[in-house]
């Protein structure tokens, strides 16, 4: 059973990890968040917690 991304779409290519630059295919990306409401994939927790522990905070 292939896991799906937030908003429900089905991935289906390979993308970089925007922290450590690891390709990983998004369909089976370990973990998973979004951004200003598009998918973002991360090889790893650890990868998705610092992406999340840097990120700007949105605006109120």
């Amino acid at each position: 059973m292939q896991r799906k991304s937030p908003g429900g779409v089905e991935p289906l290519m390979q993308v970089k990890d925007p922290v450590c630059g690891m390709k990983v295919e998004d369909s089976k990306a370990p973990a998973w968040g979004t951004y200003e409401g598009t998918p973002v994939f991360f090889c790893s927790e650890a990868c998705r917690r610092s992406y999340e522990r840097a990120r700007p905070p949105r605006p109120k």
